[in-house]
C-alpha cells in the first residue's frame, strides 16, 4: 500500500544498519570529532519516512527516484536520535529527472562521525519513492543486506508480528520506532508470547506492557521527540533500550501504541552466534475499524512458500492487533497441489506456521501462499535453508 503523499514538514527517515553492534553508523570515510549544530531543517513538499538502526562495519544506504513529471531537487538532512540536526552531513542533489535515482551513502558521508546513529529525513520538491539499504561485513568481507520501505506518514498503532529476545540463546530482533508527526510522541510496547517457545511453557504467558518512564512531556512510556527515534533490543548496547527482562529467551509479536503523534517502526532480525546474518521488515499500521489507510486485513498474499529437498522452507507469521480471537486458513497452492491449515491468533496476540510445524506441506513443494482470517491480522515471511530437508540442527541463514 503506497504511503507518499504531500506534506509541508521535514520528516524521519532512521538511516541504520544491524547486527552485532546496533547503534553505530558511517564506516568508511566519517569523520571523527566533527560537532553537532542546531539548524532549522529544510521543508521540502515530499518526503518519505524510514527508521533503522546502524553500526560499526554495518552501514545503509537511501536510495531516492523521482517519481514526478519533472526535474527534481532531492535532499537528505541528518539527525541524532534526539531530533538535533548534523547539518555537515546533509547532501542534496539537483536536477534528477523524472524515473532517475541517487543514492545517499552514509559510509562516504565525511559529516558523520564514526559509530554515528539517527535519523535522516528524505525530502523532493518532486513525488519521490524512497528504499534504505543496510548491509552487515564481516572482517573477510562478507556481507549480508536487508531493504525497507521508507514512509511519510505512520500510524498510532503499529503491530510487529515477529520479535525475539535471545530465543534458544541465539535470535534476536531490535526495533526502532520513528517519530512522522510534528509534536512528541508518547509510545508504550505490548509483547504477547508464542506458548512454547524459548522460555514460555505450553499453557503461554500473560501479555507485559512496557509503558516505559514517562516524564518530558509523556504521561507514560517513552517520550519520541519530533524528528527523533528511540530503538529497543535485547540489551543497552550503545544506547539502545532494552526489552523487559520477562522477555528474554522468548518469541513473541509486539504492539507498539502511541499518543501525541504517529510512528513508524522497522524491525530487523539477527544472529548472536557472531554469523552475519540479517533480515528486516517494516511495522504494520493498524488502523482501526473501516480503515482504509491501514497494512492489516482478512486476505493477505504470501508470495512465496517452500519445503524444497535441498532444505529451503519458509514460515508465516502472524499478529491479531485486534480484542477479538482470529480464525485464519493458510492455503498453501503450487506444484503439488493445495494444502490448507487453520490457525487460530488469540486477541492482541500471535501466531505461526511453518512448513515444518507439521505434515500438511510435502517435501518438495514450491509455490505461495494465502491468509484468510475473520479478523484483520498481519504477516511476516521468513525464508530459511537447512543443509537439507527436516535437518532442523543446521538451519543455514534466515
Amino acid at each position: 500500500m503506497e504511503r507518499i503523499r504531500i506534506r509541508y514538514l521535514a520528516l524521519a527517515t532512521m538511516l541504520g544498519a544491524l547486527a552485532v553492534l546496533p547503534l553505530a553508523a558511517g564506516d568508511a570515510h566519517a569523520g571523527a570529532g566533527r560537532q553537532h549544530e542546531l539548524v532549522v531543517a529544510r521543508a521540502e513538499p515530499n518526503v518519505s519516512v524510514q527508521p533503522a538502526i546502524v553500526s560499526g562495519k554495518e552501514n545503509t544506504s537511501a536510495i531516492a527516484q523521482n517519481r514526478g513529471s519533472a526535474n527534481a531537487t532531492i535532499a537528505m538532512d541528518i539527525y541524532t536520535p534526539g531530533g538535533v540536526p548534523v547539518p555537515s552531513a546533509s547532501r542534496v542533489y539537483q536536477n534528477v529527472p523524472p524515473g532517475g535515482t541517487r543514492v545517499f551513502a552514509q559510509a562516504t558521508n565525511e559529516g558523520l562521525a564514526t559509530g554515528f546513529r539517527g535519523v535522516g529525513i528524505l525530502s523532493s520538491d518532486q513525488p519521490i519513492n524512497a528504499l534504505l539499504v543496510r548491509d552487515i561485513e564481516s572482517p573477510s568481507g562478507q556481507k549480508s543486506y536487508s531493504i525497507h520501505n521508507a514512509y511519510p506518514s505512520g500510524g498510532n498503532t503499529v503491530t510487529l508480528p515477529y520479535i525475539s529476545n535471545a530465543l534458544g540463546g541465539e535470535y534476536n530482533t531490535r526495533f526502532a520506532i520513528a517519530n512522522t508527526g510534528t509534536s512528541d510522541a508518547c509510545v508504550s510496547i505490548t509483547y504477547a508470547f508464542v506458548p512454547g517457545a524459548g522460555a514460555v511453557g505450553a499453557g503461554g504467558r500473560a501479555p507485559v506492557t512496557d509503558t516505559g518512564p514517562g516524564g518530558t512531556g509523556c504521561t507514560t512510556g517513552y517520550r519520541v521527540p519530533v524528528g527523533g527515534q528511540v530503538t529497543f533490543a535485547p540489551t543497552a548496547v550503545d544506547g539502545a533500550t532494552p526489552m523487559p527482562s520477562t522477555t528474554a529467551n522468548t518469541l513473541m509479536a509486539a504492539t507498539v501504541t502511541s499518543t501525541g503523534s504517529p510512528v513508524t517502526v522497522a524491525v530487523d532480525a539477527y544472529v548472536s552466534s557472531g554469523r552475519r546474518k540479517l533480515a528486516s521488515y517494516d511495522g504494520f499500521i493498524v488502523g482501526g475499524a473501516g480503515s482504509s489507510t491501514d497494512d492489516v486485513g482478512t486476505a493477505i498474499a504470501i508470495p512465496l512458500a517452500l519445503k524444497t529437498p535441498d532444505g529451503y522452507y519458509s514460515q508465516i507469521l502472524l499478529s491479531n492487533p485486534n480484542a477479538s480471537q482470529a480464525t485464519a486458513t493458510i492455503t498453501y497452492s503450487g506444484n503439488t497441489g493445495t494444502h490448507s491449515v487453520s490457525v487460530t491468533v488469540p486477541a492482541n496476540g500471535t501466531a505461526n506456521h511453518s512448513v515444518y510445524s507439521d505434515s500438511t506441506v510435502p517435501v518438495g513443494f514450491v509455490g505461495a501462499a494465502t491468509v484468510t482470517s475473520d479478523q484483520s491480522l498481519a504477516a511476516v515471511l521468513f525464508r530459511a535453508k537447512m543443509t537439507s530437508a527436516g535437518s532442523f540442527g543446521s538451519v543455514k541463514r534466515l
